[in-house]
């Protein structure tokens, strides 16, 4: 129950981590269609690490209207926990719409559906929006190797049980080479 979450009106910061890898399946003008395999690893001052194997399928299209692009993707993801002993599962649906101008600035939008497993009872199913400003930036030769640094602001909420909210600043930053 959620009276008997440890975690209860705590402050907490997490760090994520990832590895992944986009595998283009199909191409058309501006649709993509992607696979991606992901090693996740999770750390927060109040649990142990928790590493989580993830596959995803990707679908996304995107617009070129002059100086902008339009853009939109849709993923279907599958994860399990591949700690010993643990055994959390997921599944989520989430979309991350935008614009992206010249200049590297992207406004973005992203939600995302969770139902979980072995999570608890407040945590079965979960949607998570959030709201972001981005700037990408170019490095390397040819200018293929991208650092895009993102702020944003978040809102966590359980459908399970309607006490749970959480909201919050976040910042994500993540490497393309």
């Amino acid at each position: 129950m959620y009276k008997e979450d440890k975690f209860l009106n705590e402050k907490n910061i997490s760090t994520d981590a990832s590895i992944y890898y986009k595998l283009k399946l199909f191409e058309d003008k501006d649709f993509v269609i992607a696979a991606q395999p992901k090693i996740l690893m999770s750390k927060s001052k109040k649990l142990k690490e928790d590493f989580l194997g993830k596959i995803s399928l990707l679908m996304g299209m995107s617009k070129n209207i002059r100086p902008v692009t339009i853009f939109n993707q849709n993923i279907f993801s599958f994860g399990h926990s591949i700690n010993i002993g643990s055994k959390k599962m997921y599944y989520n649906f989430s979309t991350c719409e935008g614009i992206k101008f010249k200049n590297g600035i992207m406004l973005t939008s992203f939600t995302k559906y969770h139902t979980r497993q072995n999570y608890g009872y407040v945590y079965d199913s979960l949607v998570y929006e959030q709201l972001g400003i981005a700037k990408i930036i170019n490095f390397g030769k040819e200018n293929r190797n991208l650092l895009t640094a993102q702020i944003g602001y978040f809102w966590d909420r359980s459908l399970s049980n309607k006490k749970y909210k959480i909201s919050g600043i976040s910042f994500s930053a993540w490497l393309d080479v």
